[in-house]
């Protein structure tokens, strides 16, 4: 990785001081500390405790992964499995299995450890660029990044929006969000609502690599995407009425992605059933190409009523 600035693209032209301070802090959850051959560890952040997001834990398992490979092959999938949730404030080990380096693909594995209680595993397959057949689904046709605000500034002149929608909104975020019809993402009425949003960083990246940009990217492809099989049950992340937590994370990357341009985030859910719910993703940039399909499958059942024991809490954000 270089230190290498990305090309000024306006990427922090006017986003909140906050989600620059929250990209920097995002960096340095990548900046692990090598400790032998496959051995890498990052120590807890000070304040608060705080549930890890799941997809801190993707991203920081695949830049150790992406540490015991050569630099021209360029991860194009991994499968994760959370295993339970951890806290930010205790350090985590991450452990590399080198299973192969073949003529074209190289495989990887990952534990990542927290207090010796294993959080998450991971494997990964990286390739090179290599020349094949070429085809995709088409990108949705929806309005320009450019035509549309920041949600955070549209939902601050909306009254019909509840205040907990408002709320998760409004959070800090190393990303900017736009969705293409804010009102319809955040109508709880609404059972077919489409879930498309632009997303793109909220300052630049120092590491204009593809190794980089795809760890940032596996980090972003974790957010909002276990409440996609809410939505034909007339539910929303903020609405309650369900108790969720992940189980796997599963991404594809079918080219080369850039954090500082705006890409665009469609999710839905093709299917939900004994106490599960599977949520797919698909993501393109601004020129229409298909970079990546997301997929996560999560626990999903009915919020407890007044006697019953709550379930712990989600690995996602």
């Amino acid at each position: 990785m270089t230190n290498a600035e990305i090309p000024a693209g306006g990427a922090d032209e006017d986003s909140r001081p906050r989600d620059r301070a929250l990209v920097e802090r995002m960096l340095r959850l990548f900046d692990l500390e090598a400790q032998g051959a496959g051995q890498f560890r990052i120590a807890g952040m000070e304040g608060e405790s705080r549930r890890l997001f799941g997809g801190q834990l993707v991203a920081q398992a695949l830049a150790a992964a992406t540490r015991t490979v050569r630099d021209e092959r360029r991860v194009h999938s991994l499968h994760a499995y959370f295993i339970r949730a951890g806290v930010t404030t205790s350090p985590l080990e991450f452990a590399v299995a080198e299973d192969a380096d073949g003529g074209s693909l190289s495989f990887r594995r990952v534990l990542v450890s927290q207090d010796e209680r294993p959080l998450l595993s991971l494997s990964a397959s990286f390739q090179p660029l290599l020349e094949g057949f070429l085809h995709q689904v088409a990108a949705p046709a929806v309005p320009p990044p450019e035509s549309l605000e920041d949600d955070y500034v549209r939902a601050a002149r909306l009254d019909s929006l509840p205040a907990a929608a408002k709320a998760l909104i409004n959070r800090a975020s190393p990303f900017r969000f736009r969705s293409t019809d804010l009102e319809r993402r955040y109508d709880i009425a609404d059972r077919a609502a489409p879930q498309e949003y632009w997303l793109r960083i909220a300052a630049p990246l120092p590491d204009p690599s593809q190794a980089f940009q795809r760890i940032v990217f596996a980090y972003a492809s974790d957010m909002m995407l276990l409440g996609a099989a809410l939505v034909p049950h007339g539910l929303r992340w903020f609405s309650g009425g369900a108790r969720i937590a992940s189980i796997d994370h599963a991404l594809w990357i079918h080219g080369d992605v850039r954090m500082d341009d705006w890409l665009l985030i469609q999710h839905d859910a093709p299917w939900s059933g004994d106490g599960r719910g599977l949520n797919r993703g698909r993501i393109f940039d601004r020129t229409g190409r298909l970079v990546a399909t997301v997929m996560q499958e999560g626990s999903m059942r009915p919020a407890p009523g007044p006697t019953e024991r709550p379930a712990k809490p989600s690995a996602q954000e």
